[in-house]
């Protein structure tokens, strides 16, 4: 990979720097605010959290959901979701009503995908 040129000020005048960090060393220096301000990694790390949380988070949630409809399903509460289709609708509201917990892990495992953070 070729090496990063950085300016390097002696004396008021600019002087070039060769910078030997690899991508993958100046993806790691990146912060989350600048993923964030990005819209493409921005979207990236949206993705990636809604990922985490259906395959970890909203299949219990609609199970909580399931198990309560049926032990106190009754005229009042849940009386118009008698088959239990409505779990997964459930979980998607909690999951628009908390906070996403973003992992830069994605960026650090294929440093290519922080590309536009660079341009």
């Amino acid at each position: 990979m070729p090496s990063i040129k950085k300016p390097k000020y002696v004396d008021d005048t600019i002087v070039e720097e060769e910078d030997n960090r690899t991508l993958e060393d100046l993806v790691k220096e990146v912060p989350l605010e600048e993923f964030l301000e990005c819209k493409e990694t921005r979207e990236i790390l949206q993705n990636e959290a809604y990922w985490k949380f259906e395959s970890k988070t909203k299949y219990k949630l609609a199970k909580i959901y399931s198990e309560f409809n049926n032990a106190f399903g009754n005229d009042v509460i849940f009386k118009k979701d008698w088959k239990n289709e409505l779990g997964e609708l459930i979980a998607d509201i909690v999951y628009e009503h908390t906070a996403d917990k973003f992992d830069l892990t994605i960026f650090h495992q294929c440093p290519e995908l922080a590309a536009p953070v660079f341009k």
